[in-house]
């Protein structure tokens, strides 16, 4: 088998490992399952993310961390720091963005490393949305819980 690597394989930035570090010094529950990662959103943003964690019957208060920081976290900086991480949801960064070299669909599930990744558009243009973006999103969570 003779498979050489595509023109998009070398279609790649590499990440500044440096750029977000203050992120650890936010008051985080480092053993609660779910992280979400997320620029700062705005009150009505975030309003809409609680409306929507309530409804699959988790919170940021008990199983949920959420991390809002102006630089995306390299995901190999996460492990270490969130030992007990299933469930990886992040809002307004690319995988790449990330430092992850995944192609992956917006509002779709994927399972990487044992966990559970969810990539979706910004809390901001999921509140502004009429209904599309809000529906993919609920219909994702929603698998997460069955």
């Amino acid at each position: 088998m003779n498979q050489r690597p595509t023109a998009d394989f070398y279609n790649f930035t590499l990440y500044d490992w440096t750029a977000a570090s203050d992120w650890k010094e936010q008051s985080l529950e480092t053993n609660r399952p779910v992280l979400i990662l997320s620029p700062p959103a705005a009150p009505e943003a975030l309003a809409l993310l609680q409306k929507i964690l309530s409804a699959i019957q988790w919170s940021t208060e008990q199983n949920c961390n959420l991390l809002q920081i102006e630089t995306a976290v390299p995901y190999k900086d996460l492990l270490p720091t969130f030992p007990n991480l299933h469930t990886l949801l992040v809002f307004g960064w690319k995988p790449t963005e990330l430092g992850l070299h995944l192609s992956l669909p917006l509002y779709q599930l994927a399972p990487f490393q044992n966990k559970q990744l969810l990539f979706a558009d910004a809390l901001e243009t999921i509140a502004a949305d009429q209904q599309q973006q809000k529906k993919r999103l609920w219909r994702q969570l929603q698998q997460l819980k069955s």
